[in-house]
């Protein structure tokens, strides 16, 4: 038996909506039918194939991407005991092997031997995809499959922002694309007393002010906006989400937290960071710069849950654009061009 899934062909631009065979379930596998799927910053890598970020990464060619989903099981392996047929899941794209140090002292997202799903195995931008059991949750009849899709992606800030005790604290988020405003409504649920946002695109600041954002920056304008920041602010802010893994930006945010503030490092910087004056904005200042890595499996998806149930997150705002599978290119061109914000693919039935 065959299926459509879109398919990484050659190391140069561009995917191919093709037939493949459908994968074979192993001992602890899990077999899912894909309902909804949505394109990820490291989709985009892939689909213009960044030769930094793919080569080392990808292990073979073909081989279909794809990582925040949700779907139906189909068929579960010999081995396999807490999903069966019928059930609706989502899975983690963080594949932890379960016997490393990392695994074995409760940190299985930090795993050194971690596979990953839709980066160095197939994924799930296709009709059906194979899941490993340690990977897959089931999620609750009233989550959408649109919003089950999301809780990988809304996973990686919940740890950061939970973390850093945004209530009545001043937060700045730079970086406005799908990330960078879950940050946001989360601090904003969170009652974080003012929410800076910092971006170059003005359709993803104003979609920042609909989701709780207090003050908006335009990083075109306000080029060195630490100044700024220090100004509102009085003495500086608490807590910086850096979503944007711009270089510049990292050092504008480290030079306008107070004495004692945080930041979180969220996004992926391009080129090598090169913190400017390290004595005064990191030491003089006991500043900390912290990593985030994924989710906690799977502390973080029940309280992804918690916040999509309670209606907290606004996701039709957060959703701009829906296509069919076979539409891979028009979405993919959209996503490119920082148009809209999260953007879902669906398998044609």
């Amino acid at each position: 038996m065959s299926l459509k899934a879109i398919v990484k062909t050659t190391r140069e631009k561009g995917f191919d909506y093709m037939d493949v065979e459908m994968p074979k379930v192993g001992p602890r596998d899990v077999l899912i039918k894909v309902k909804a799927a949505a394109i990820c910053g490291s989709d985009l890598n892939f689909y213009v194939w960044n030769k930094a970020f793919c080569e080392g990464l990808v292990k073979e060619l073909p081989f279909i991407p794809g990582h925040e989903c949700s779907g139906e099981v189909v068929e579960v392996g010999s081995a396999v005991t807490h999903v069966k047929a019928g059930d609706r899941v989502s899975f983690d794209s963080h594949i932890p092997c379960g016997y490393c140090r990392q695994c074995q002292i409760g940190r299985p997202h930090t795993c050194t031997n971690m596979g990953l799903f839709g980066h160095n195995m197939n994924g799930c931008f296709a009709e059906y995809t194979v899941a490993k059991e340690t990977g897959v949750r089931k999620i609750p009849d009233a989550l959408s499959w649109e919003a089950a899709a999301l809780l990988e992606p809304l996973g990686v800030v919940i740890r950061p922002v939970l973390e850093s005790g945004v209530s009545m604290s001043t937060v700045c988020i730079a970086g406005c694309g799908p990330i960078g405003q879950f940050a946001i409504s989360l601090t904003s649920a969170l009652t974080a007393s003012r929410i800076f946002a910092v971006d170059i695109n003005p359709q993803r600041l104003a979609l920042a002010k609909e989701m709780g954002a207090t003050d908006l920056i335009d990083a075109r304008e306000k080029p060195n906006f630490g100044d700024y920041l220090i100004n509102e602010t009085e003495d500086g802010l608490d807590i910086f989400i850096d979503a944007s893994g711009n270089v510049h930006t990292i050092n504008e945010g480290l030079r306008s937290l107070r004495f004692g503030g945080t930041m979180y490092m969220v996004g992926n910087p391009k080129e090598p960071l090169v913190i400017e004056n390290p004595m005064r904005k990191i030491t003089l200042r006991e500043v900390t710069i912290k990593g985030n890595w994924g989710r906690s499996m799977f502390e973080t998806w029940e309280k992804a849950e918690n916040f999509l149930l309670s209606g907290k997150i606004n996701l039709d705002k957060i959703i701009t654009h829906r296509f069919p599978m076979s539409e891979y290119e028009k979405a993919f061109e959209i996503a490119k061009s920082g148009e809209g914000c999260k953007i879902l693919l669906y398998p044609e039935e």
